[in-house]
């Protein structure tokens, strides 16, 4: 073996043999290092764990307001919905602990609160399928209100973003009567025409008819 050559083996031994003494002397450090990441990822699956159970636990508790309402047990939904709505739960079931809010609140007469709720699930829902159907409840706790102004202006965002929604032969009637409710004649005819025009067989264009009808013979 040439001298260069038995040079580099010493070379590549003594690097070796430092690498060995290095990880030795690091032992008890790399297997913290280990254990910590090893911690880490069981906490973290712990905790991917609870937040689905967590998520179940309020579905179940939105069912349960949900039976509570159609049941008039107003008391107990809302407690069960503001344990919802308090809960780090996701936007789904915030969003509909917020509308089932508006519900109950509406259905109990409490309309200020329903029009809040009402107006906080608009804003939780965009692109959501639930705004929408937020939007025709503010609709209708603004009328209640007497907000017609409001009122209108709801039901104008509602068909503009969601022009072939199935509720949206509805939504043109409450347009055009909340125009007729806030005097403007002219707005309320051409709405309810529009309605018409749209659905003429309809019992919305006949309720159309009347509400015109009506509004000509005062």
């Amino acid at each position: 073996m040439s001298r260069k050559a038995e040079l580099s083996e010493n070379l590549l031994a003594a690097k070796l043999e430092g690498l060995f003494v290095w990880l030795y002397e690091r032992r008890v450090q790399s297997l913290i290092s280990l254990g910590v990441l090893v911690a880490a990822a069981l906490i973290g699956s712990v905790f991917v764990l609870r937040q689905r159970e967590q998520a179940v636990d309020f579905q179940t508790k939105i069912a349960f307001a949900q039976s509570m309402i159609s049941q008039r047990q107003y008391p107990q939904a809302d407690t069960v919905l503001a344990e919802v709505r308090a809960g780090s739960a996701g936007n789904d079931t915030t969003r509909m602990a917020t509308y089932l809010s508006g519900v109950s609140a509406f259905e109990q007469r409490k309309i200020d609160e329903a029009v809040t709720f009402f107006s906080t699930a608009v804003d939780q829902s965009a692109g959501h399928p639930l705004r929408p159907l937020a939007r025709a409840s503010l609709g209708s706790a603004l009328e209640e209100k007497k907000n017609y102004e409001a009122a209108i202006a709801n039901y104008a965002a509602f068909i503009s973003e969601t022009p072939d929604h199935f509720l949206s032969p509805r939504i043109q009637l409450a347009l055009g009567r909340s125009n007729l409710l806030a005097g403007k004649n002219d707005d309320a005819k051409k709405a309810l025409d529009h309605l018409i025009d749209q659905f003429p067989t309809s019992e919305w264009a006949e309720n159309a008819r009347r509400l015109m009808d009506k509004n000509k013979s005062r």
